[in-house]
């Protein structure tokens, strides 16, 4: 069973803050989440939770 598609309605939820605001983005580790092929991770993953 796959997961139901999340639609962005282009509002911003007015109680939640946007993670980028909350995490200092400059942080050593946050730093190479910013170069990693999450697509690339994504579709990995989904391979190897079918085979």
């Amino acid at each position: 069973m796959q997961p139901k598609e999340r639609r962005d309605s282009g509002q911003a939820d007015l109680l939640r803050s946007r993670l980028d605001a909350i995490i200092d983005m400059n942080r050593a580790l946050v730093k190479p989440a910013r170069t990693i092929d999450w697509s690339f991770l994504e579709r990995a993953v989904r391979r190897g939770l079918r085979g």
